[in-house]
């Protein structure tokens, strides 16, 4: 059975990801594939988890 997820319920695409951290989507991708952002690996693509990516772009800031 499939499982369909929608990318408005709290899920954002790489691309959307990268802009809302200000970095290129290949590194929102290695940031996903080593567990940094929660996101899940579709056929067209990252779907990251919208709290994750807030909470990312958070720590970015104070780093800053």
């Amino acid at each position: 059975m499939l499982e369909v997820i929608e990318t408005s319920a709290g899920w954002l695409s790489a691309s959307q990801a990268a802009r809302q951290l200000g970095i290129s989507t290949q590194w929102v991708r290695h940031l996903a594939e080593t567990g940094k952002v929660t996101g899940v690996r579709t056929p067209l693509g990252w779907l990251l988890d919208r709290d994750s990516v807030a909470q990312a772009a958070a720590e970015r800031m104070i780093t800053r």
